[in-house]
């Protein structure tokens, strides 16, 4: 089993938001994964331009969508 080492604990980090902040981050969760199925087609790996529009529709729903707390590098 692979053992990951993240710079902080995930769930300390999931801990540390509001409420509101959960909710507000899985609701933008629940849209972008509603785009992604949208999206997907089969061989979606092997067609640049399938992934072309995944990359830009998750992208793009970060941008608009995430709190003023996460910022860009936190998402790239």
């Amino acid at each position: 089993m692979k053992k990951f080492n993240f710079p902080h604990p995930p769930l300390a980090f999931v801990a540390a938001l509001s409420f509101a902040v959960r909710a507000e981050l899985k609701k933008i969760t629940r849209d972008l994964l509603a785009k992604i199925k949208k999206l997907l087609v089969l061989n979606w790996r092997q067609k640049p331009s399938a992934r072309s529009k995944l990359q830009l529709a998750i992208q793009d729903t970060l941008d608009e969508s995430l709190p003023p707390a996460f910022t860009q590098d936190l998402h790239d």
